[in-house]
């Protein structure tokens, strides 16, 4: 099965009057040693970060992310297909936490929604 991409149909810039944040997500694991500190070893070589981005959307395209959400992505489960706003380059993303996004009528027809992505690679 192919990774689903990100819809045409929703908005692919992010809000530029909200808050872009970024973070690398830790892959260690770390274990105690017979003698001295803590080990740390990566769990992983995959670069993972955790992006917290919102969309101005009207309630068509908000129902459309619901439905992509719930079908396409298996309730959130599944990774897809996205351009990243700093980079501008497609890369694998999981929507992170439940709910996996949140909704807020701003003004009447507008919709502003905002979510948790975890970057994979």
């Amino acid at each position: 099965m192919s990774t689903p991409c990100w819809p045409d149909t929703l908005p692919r810039c992010i809000r530029p009057d909200a808050p872009f944040n970024e973070q690398p997500v830790a892959q260690r694991v770390s274990f105690p040693s017979d003698i001295g500190p803590p080990i740390e070893r990566a769990k992983s070589s995959i670069r993972v970060r955790s992006i917290d981005v919102s969309w101005l959307m009207t309630p068509d395209q908000v129902r459309f992310l619901e439905d992509f959400v719930f079908d396409t992505l298996g309730q959130a489960t599944s990774e897809f297909l996205f351009l990243h706003p700093r980079t501008l380059t497609m890369v694998r993303a999981r929507f992170e936490g439940d709910p996996p996004y949140r909704s807020e009528r701003i003004m009447r027809g507008k919709f502003s929604v905002a979510a948790t992505l975890m970057v994979i690679g």
